[in-house]
């Protein structure tokens, strides 16, 4: 039997509030008589109309009810601001609701549905069930005219798949509690993004191409939320902030023996690092405190690994304070949000010689880690 669920919806209506109390079982929704309260009529209050509309319902195979609807109430998601001259997929139009249901779980999620299909699958993704410690993950895609048909798949065997109905999809699964390390070896800290980091969400073109979302689609939103062409950041909207130059200061009074060979050096550390960043022994060679970074590493590869490994680092200006200490200007190409602009940003590097070799300063490093919001100590 499945346990009944109470949902509260608030609902501003003609002349008043309404709260309107819905209880969910097997078979019915009832409608439980609203308790309304006046709103002072000075108040220039315009009615909201929210109409909810069933798209579909669906069993999985395994058994997991999904319920999908439509609301009209396009407000409630997209970017707050509407850009002009933007193209109608970076538009909401209206909002998806689903809910998954098993025995154990119930899970729910949001999709913003915009007018148009974006050009990569917009995907929602909730996860219910922990507390009873049995996940239900759920994911709600809008996809184009192309996509064929969707799966969901998580590595203990468990699988959805669908056709879209109007150019959506929703899939869900239940799996167990995750072990205390991923499929990367990697420590998981909360079972939420240890899920998510699971799930593999694949949609199938007609031409017989496949397209795999990853860990970072299903955790940053949607399109209309994050692609540069929404936010008027391309040609034709907004022309791009230009990258400014940093100059370095004056070099100090006592040089390295051989610049050139020395500065050879400090570049071959640099590229090193950045270049397997994520790795704990290349932290603490290349850095001259590493301690902590790989433990904040773990989390930002699990969230930006792709991001952080097609870095592509290179250090422009350099100049020597003395024989032991460098200061750098570099680029890394890393754009965790997909802007276009974050990766051309210059920064001011350090270096210190340190038992004969060149280690990068940990200040470097954190203000790297800065750029997708994790704080370090210097």
């Amino acid at each position: 039997m499945l346990t009944i669920t109470a949902v509260v919806v608030l609902a501003l209506v003609a002349g008043g509030f309404a709260i309107d109390r819905f209880v969910l079982d097997d078979d019915t929704t009832q409608v439980v008589e609203a308790v309304a309260t006046t709103v002072d009529e000075e108040i220039d209050v315009e009615p909201v109309a929210v109409s909810a509309t069933r798209l579909f319902t669906r069993t999985t195979e395994s058994g997991v009810e999904i319920r999908v609807n439509e609301s009209d109430d396009a407000m409630m998601f997209g970017t707050g601001f509407e850009m002009e001259g933007v193209p109608d997929w970076c538009v909401a139009a209206s909002s998806v609701s689903a809910m998954a249901l098993t025995a154990d779980a119930v899970s729910q999620t949001q999709l913003p549905r915009s007018k148009a299909a974006p050009p990569t699958p917009a995907v929602a993704f909730g996860l219910g069930g922990i507390i009873e410690e049995a996940p239900l993950a759920l994911v709600v895609v809008q996809v184009d005219d192309t996509v064929t048909r969707a799966r969901l798949t998580h590595p203990s065997g468990a699988i959805d798949t669908m056709e879209p109905v109007d150019g959506l999809v929703a899939l869900a699964v239940a799996v167990p509690i995750p072990e205390q390390e991923d499929q990367n070896g990697l420590p998981m800290f909360d079972p939420w993004s240890g899920i998510a980091s699971q799930l593999a969400v694949e949609v199938l073109h007609r031409n017989g191409d496949a397209e795999r979302l990853t860990n970072q689609d299903l955790m940053n939103g949607i399109p209309m939320w994050s692609d540069p062409e929404c936010m008027g950041s391309v040609e034709g909207t907004m022309p791009m902030p230009e990258v400014p130059d940093l100059e370095l200061p004056r070099p100090g009074a006592e040089q390295p023996l051989d610049p050139a060979a020395e500065r050879t050096r400090v570049e071959a550390a640099f590229v090193a690092l950045y270049s397997d960043i994520g790795d704990k022994d290349t932290l603490f060679r290349y850095v001259d405190d590493a301690s902590g970074l790989d433990l904040a590493m773990v989390g930002i590869m699990r969230e930006y690994g792709e991001a952080y490994r097609s870095m592509e680092p290179e250090i422009l200006e350099m100049v020597f304070f003395s024989p032991i200490e460098a200061s750098f200007v570099y680029t890394t190409g890393l754009d965790p949000f997909g802007d276009g602009f974050t990766g051309q940003l210059q920064s001011f590097g350090r270096a210190r010689l340190i038992d004969g070799e060149w280690r990068i300063t940990r200040s470097t490093v954190c203000q790297d880690m800065e750029r997708i919001g994790v704080q370090c100590t210097i």
